[in-house]
C-alpha cells in the first residue's frame, strides 16, 4: 500500500474464514470465558504486599527449590499445601485469617502474581479451608496401613482446589478436553468397561499433558465421585466426610489403575501437537482465530512456536541438570562424604583420595555428559507437529480423530525375568571389579553405586524433558539397545532410592520446621513495617 494513500474508513475489514473443527471452536471460546473471568478481577483494591518484603522469601523459596527437587507443573500447588500444614497445625486463627495468611504467602513468594488477587478470593478460600478441615477432624484418626497418609491425602487435594480458584485454568481444561475428544478409543481395551476406559484416558491426559501429579489427580477424581464437591454444601461434605475412606479406596484403586500405565506411553507420545496449539494461540491471543483459520500464517506461527519451544527445551534441560546436581549434593553427597571421610580413617587408618575424588566429581560429570548429549527434535518432527495440527484444526466432521491402540496387558515368561535380573548382576558386577581394582573399598564402592544410581535417574527425568514435543517415534539402535541394557538396573535403583530418600530428606526438615515460620514471621512483621511507612507518606501529600 502507498504511504500516502489515505485508509478508507469505510473499508470492510478482511472475512475471516470459519475453522472447520466445532472442538477447535470450543477450545477457542475458553479463552473469551477467562478473559471475562480476568477482566472482572482487575481492581485497585486487589490484595497486594510489599515488593521489598517479598524479597525475602523469593530468596526463601529458591533457596528450598535447590534441595527439594521438584518438577516445574508442581511448584505452586506443593507450596501451597506446604504453607496450609504449617498453618493448620501452629495457628488457632479462624478460616478467613488462615486463608488470608496463604494467599499472601503465596504473593509474596510469586507463586502468585502481586496485585492480581481480588479480595473476595479470601472468603472463597476460606470456605475451602472450612470444607477440608471437617476432613481433616473427621478422618485422620482412621489412619492404616493400607491407606495412603490422610493427612498429606487432604492437604494435597485441598492445595489444588485453591490454585484452581486462585489461577485461571479455563483454557488449560479446554485443551485437556480438546485432547479427549481427538483420540478414537472406541476400540481399544474391550476387557474394560467404558466408564472405566473413558476415566483413565481423561486422567492419562492429565498426566501427560498436564503434567498432573497425584494430589491434582486425586482432586479430579473425588469431583467425578461428588460433582457437586466445590460448591460448599454442608450436606454434601457431612456426606463425603462419613464416607471418606471407602471414597479413598475408590480414587487410590483408578489413580494406580493397571490401564493407566500401559496408556501413559501411548498418550504421552500424542501430546506435542496440543502443547504447540495452545502455545501458538497463548503468544497472539487477539489474532488467534485468524492465526488458525488462515493456513498460511497457521503454518508460520506453528513453525516459529516450534522453533521457540526446542529452544526453550535446551535451557529447560541444563536448568534442571544444574538443579539436580545442586540437589544432589546438598542433599546426598554431602552427607554420604561426610560418612566417607571418617569411615575410612576408622576402619583403614587412611583417606583413600582417588575413589574419594573420583565419587566427588563423577555424579556431577556424568549429569553434565548427559545433559549435553540431549538433543531437541528437528525439522522433520515440526512438519510432522503441522500435518496433524492441519488434520486436527481442518476436522469438521471428527474423521481426523487419533485411532488409540492400547496394547494388551502380556504375561511376560519367566526367562525374561531371568535375563532382567541378569542386566543386574552383570552391570553392577562388571562395575564392582572395575573399582576393586582402582582401589575403592567397600564404603566407596557403596557410595559409588549409590550417586550413579541417583543421577541415572535423574538424568533420564531430565530426558523426559526433550520427548515432550516429539512425534516422531525414537529409533532404537543397538548401541542403544546396549546402554539401556547396562543403564536399566542403575534407573531402576535410582528410582527406588529417590522416592525413599525423599521422605528423609534432612535439609527440607530444617527448612519446614526451623527456618519458614520465624522467617515468615519476619517477613509478615517487615510487610506491616512498609504498610506502616506507606501510610505516613500518604498523610503528607
Amino acid at each position: 500500500m502507498d504511504a500516502h494513500q489515505p485508509i478508507d474508513p469505510f473499508a470492510s475489514p478482511p472475512i475471516i474464514p470459519e475453522i472447520p473443527s466445532p472442538a477447535i471452536r470450543e477450545f477457542l471460546e475458553s479463552y473469551n470465558i477467562e478473559s471475562k473471568a480476568m477482566s472482572q478481577q482487575e481492581d485497585t483494591s486487589n490484595i497486594q504486599v510489599s515488593r521489598a518484603a517479598s524479597t525475602f522469601a523469593v530468596i526463601y523459596e529458591r533457596l528450598r527449590q535447590a534441595v527439594d527437587y521438584q518438577e516445574d507443573a508442581v511448584l505452586r500447588r506443593r507450596a501451597l499445601s506446604r504453607i496450609l500444614l504449617r498453618r493448620l497445625t501452629s495457628s488457632k486463627n479462624g478460616e478467613r485469617s488462615l486463608a488470608e495468611g496463604v494467599i499472601k504467602e503465596a504473593i509474596w513468594a510469586h507463586y502468585l502474581p502481586n496485585n492480581s488477587i481480588p479480595p473476595q478470593k479470601i472468603d472463597e478460600v476460606a470456605a475451602i479451608i472450612k470444607r477440608y478441615k471437617v476432613l481433616l477432624e473427621r478422618n485422620t484418626y482412621k489412619q492404616t496401613r493400607r491407606l495412603p497418609d490422610l493427612r498429606d491425602w487432604i492437604l494435597g487435594v485441598m492445595a489444588t482446589e485453591i490454585e484452581q480458584l486462585l489461577v485461571s485454568h479455563f483454557t488449560t481444561d479446554a485443551l485437556v478436553h480438546l485432547m479427549y475428544k481427538s483420540l478414537d478409543h472406541s476400540r481399544s481395551a474391550p476387557e474394560f468397561d467404558e466408564a472405566t476406559k473413558n476415566l483413565q484416558i481423561y486422567v492419562t491426559i492429565q498426566r501427560a499433558l498436564m503434567k498432573a501429579d497425584s494430589a491434582a489427580l486425586r482432586f479430579i477424581l473425588l469431583n467425578s465421585y461428588y460433582p457437586d464437591w466445590i460448591k460448599n454444601d454442608p450436606q454434601l461434605t457431612d456426606q463425603v466426610a462419613t464416607q471418606f475412606i471407602q471414597a479413598v479406596e475408590a480414587i487410590e484403586y483408578h489413580l494406580h489403575h493397571p490401564l493407566g500405565d500401559r496408556l501413559l506411553p501411548i498418550i504421552r507420545r500424542q501430546t506435542a501437537p496440543f502443547l504447540v496449539l495452545k502455545a501458538v494461540v497463548d503468544k497472539d491471543k487477539k489474532k488467534r482465530k485468524e492465526v488458525l483459520a488462515l493456513h498460511d500464517q497457521r503454518e508460520v506461527a506453528i513453525r516459529e512456536v516450534c522453533a521457540e519451544r526446542y529452544v526453550d527445551i535446551r535451557q529447560r534441560i541444563q536448568r534442571a541438570a544444574v538443579r539436580s546436581i545442586i540437589y544432589l549434593f546438598f542433599t546426598k553427597i554431602l552427607l554420604a562424604l561426610m560418612i566417607e571421610v571418617p569411615a575410612d580413617q576408622f576402619l583403614y587408618g587412611e583417606i583413600h583420595k582417588l575413589p574419594l575424588i573420583i565419587n566427588i566429581i563423577f555424579p556431577p560429570l556424568l549429569m553434565f555428559i548427559v545433559a549435553l548429549s540431549i538433543r531437541p527434535p528437528g525439522p522433520r518432527n515440526t512438519d510432522r507437529i503441522v500435518n496433524r495440527l492441519n488434520a486436527i484444526i481442518d476436522d469438521a466432521d471428527g474423521v481426523a480423530s487419533v485411532k488409540l491402540t492400547i496394547p494388551k496387558a502380556r504375561t511376560r515368561s519367566t526367562v525374561f525375568m531371568y535375563l532382567y535380573v541378569t542386566t543386574f548382576v552383570i552391570s553392577f558386577g562388571v562395575i564392582w571389579l572395575l573399582l576393586s581394582r582402582i582401589g575403592f573399598n567397600f564404603i566407596s564402592k557403596g557410595l559409588f553405586f549409590l550417586f550413579t544410581c541417583l543421577v541415572s535417574f535423574f538424568a533420564f527425568r531430565i530426558r523426559q524433558t526433550s520427548l515432550e514435543l516429539l512425534l516422531i517415534e525414537e529409533k532404537e539402535s543397538v548401541l542403544t539397545a546396549l546402554i539401556d541394557f547396562f543403564f536399566l538396573p542403575f534407573l531402576r535403583v535410582g528410582r527406588w532410592l529417590s522416592e525413599g530418600f525423599s521422605k528423609i530428606n534432612i535439609f527440607i526438615f530444617l527448612f519446614d520446621f526451623i527456618l519458614e515460620a520465624p522467617l515468615k514471621s519476619l517477613i509478615a512483621l517487615a510487610e506491616e513495617w512498609f504498610s506502616f511507612i506507606r501510610e505516613k507518606k500518604e498523610e503528607m501529600v
